[in-house]
């Protein structure tokens, strides 16, 4: 009979805990009140679920953050009782705060349960940048090599969440060569996570590039590709790390090569030939960095534009947003694209058309294609057709208006607010469709309606021009 009363608790509790997520950011007082209920009851599976279920609700449960220290601080109480109020204090967060104390003393009792300090520890990270005082405690038990290794992971995440960037690093910098693999990970992983300012650990970082576990390598050397630091050594490790066994190394190294712009004589040709790989997220990190460092090169141009048929969306979008970057060289895809606008799926039109788009003033060749695109059966190819006459198009595409000023109706926002946008900066080209405009300022949608309101006023004001 306990057992079937605990499952009916259970799924009362959770009926109410969706009910309250579903409703607003803060649950019904009755609701939290009614579990809070439930956490004091004679019945240790009663409590144990009502513990759970506050952590479930978040910042919504802020008003049972006394209880839920009550039941932490009752070291007479079930074990797990305590690590689920524990971990609910930091759900809550920053409501949650003046449990800080209450959890640091937790931590540091090393007579207590293993979990209930690591859960502790986890909390003090979540409860926000005013539980800055619980920091030193929490570096100490990441650094202490004697303390349960549990609570020095738990600890080091919560430490890797810190706003003080340089704290963190210096924190963590030393467990970089930990002997436990999940503390390199954790640490290797925070660095990448503060950017420039762990410059001060490439040295340690670079190390980690040979480390036996796959997750540190290709955390390290995100890591280092954040760090703005560049040089010979980096420079040949990174390159080394494009040939790791790893796939999720391989891509961390490409992103690298293209934040840090590192070149050498064989960059692109390297580049190229790991944008084929079988892993679609070294695909992707590849057409980012020869987007970064091929602005020059032909050979980048036409192999993104090939890549615009890549069977993955991902790759498809990021080899078109370094087809823009690519400068004069870009034009070179051009003919690749327009043809690209042909194809039989719409994925490889869209990816053409925002390519085009990307591309603006050096894909003039490709108005006419554009203006027949504006009126793709397609909804992404239309809205970037007509993004691409927004911006480097406009004095192209005065032939494009009347399929400009149709699309003012269109069913897609996008396409309706990027028109708009697009007749205006072709200024007096686009007069004829001043009475569309003029019409669109009653549309539901606030973007369309403004960016209506600002094509008519750069019409006219452009009109009145000498």
């Amino acid at each position: 009979m306990c057992r079937i009363n605990a499952v009916c608790l259970s799924i009362c509790l959770i009926c109410q805990v969706v009910i309250a997520q579903d409703t607003a950011e803060s649950a019904p007082q009755t609701v939290v009140q009614t579990i809070v209920d439930r956490l004091q009851s004679t019945s240790l599976e009663a409590r144990r679920r009502a513990a759970i279920a506050l952590g479930e609700l978040g910042p919504a449960a802020r008003e049972a953050t006394p209880a839920l220290i009550a039941a932490l601080k009752n070291d007479r109480d079930d074990k797990q009782v305590r690590r689920s109020a524990a971990t609910a204090l930091g759900r809550i967060g920053d409501p949650a705060l003046s449990a800080a104390p209450l959890l640091i003393r937790t931590l540091i009792n090393v007579n207590d349960d293993r979990l209930v300090r690591a859960f502790s520890a986890r909390a003090l990270g979540e409860l926000g940048p005013d539980a800055c005082k619980s920091m030193p405690v929490l570096i100490d038990a990441v650094q202490d090599q004697d303390e349960d290794i549990l609570v020095r992971r738990f600890a080091a995440r919560a430490v890797a969440q810190g706003e003080n960037a340089d704290q963190v690093v210096g924190a963590l910098m030393k467990t970089l060569d930990d002997e436990d693999v999940i503390l390199r990970r954790i640490s290797a992983g925070a660095m990448a996570q503060q950017g420039p300012p762990a410059k001060h650990a490439v040295p340690k970082l670079l190390s980690l590039f040979e480390d036996q576990d796959a997750i540190v390598r290709a955390n390290a050397v995100r890591a280092v590709g954040r760090t703005e630091v560049s040089g010979e050594e980096v420079t040949k490790k990174v390159f080394a790390a494009l040939d790791d066994k790893n796939a999720s190394v391989r891509a961390s190294a490409a992103q690298a090569v293209g934040r840090l712009r590192l070149k050498s004589p064989k960059t692109v040709t390297i580049l190229l030939g790991i944008l084929s790989d079988p892993n679609y997220a070294v695909r992707q990190r590849s057409a980012f960095a020869l987007g970064r460092v091929g602005k020059d090169n032909k050979r980048v141009a036409i192999a993104l534009s090939k890549a615009l048929n890549d069977k993955n969306e991902i790759v498809r979008q990021e080899a078109a947003m370094s087809l823009g970057r690519l400068g004069p060289v870009g034009k070179e895809a051009v003919p690749y694209l327009i043809a690209s606008l042909q194809h039989k799926e719409a994925r490889a039109r869209r990816d053409a058309s925002l390519a085009l788009a990307e591309l603006g003033d050096r894909a003039q060749e490709a108005a006419p294609a554009l203006i027949k695109a504006l009126a793709d059966e397609d909804k992404f190819v239309r809205r970037n057709a007509s993004f691409a006459f927004g911006s480097g198009l406009a004095s192209q595409g005065h032939e494009a208006v009347p399929a400009l000023t149709k699309l003012l109706k269109d069913e897609f926002l996008g396409v309706r607010r990027n028109a708009a946008i697009a007749l205006g900066a072709m200024g007096p080209a686009a007069k004829e469709a001043l009475p569309a405009l003029q019409a669109a300022l009653k549309d539901d949608e606030p973007q369309v309606r403004n960016s209506a309101r600002r094509a008519i006023r750069e019409i006219n004001t452009a009109s009145k021009s000498p």
